[in-house]
């Protein structure tokens, strides 16, 4: 039986990036800074839904403010297609 020499049998086999960091670490930091991305904007998405869809707030708003929400709300919807 042959042994692969590609083969990664623990982490320490992984290649380094130049900051000394593995390729993996580098991966999982990026995924995780994806999903805290995800997550504020989420939060920023069901607040601006939340301005625009009251009807005092609205009312009483000023009329660029509305109209500049109303533009990231649309911007984000294009961004998730």
């Amino acid at each position: 039986m042959s042994t692969n020499p590609n083969t990664v049998k623990s982490q320490d086999d992984l290649p380094t990036t130049n900051d000394g960091k593995r390729s993996s670490d580098v991966v999982l930091s990026a995924v995780e800074k994806c999903e805290r991305l995800q997550k504020q904007l989420d939060i920023a998405v069901k607040a601006i839904k939340a301005v625009l869809h009251d009807e005092f707030i609205l009312e009483h708003a000023d009329a660029g403010l509305v109209m500049y929400l109303t533009q990231a709300e649309y911007k984000i919807k294009e961004l998730n297609k």
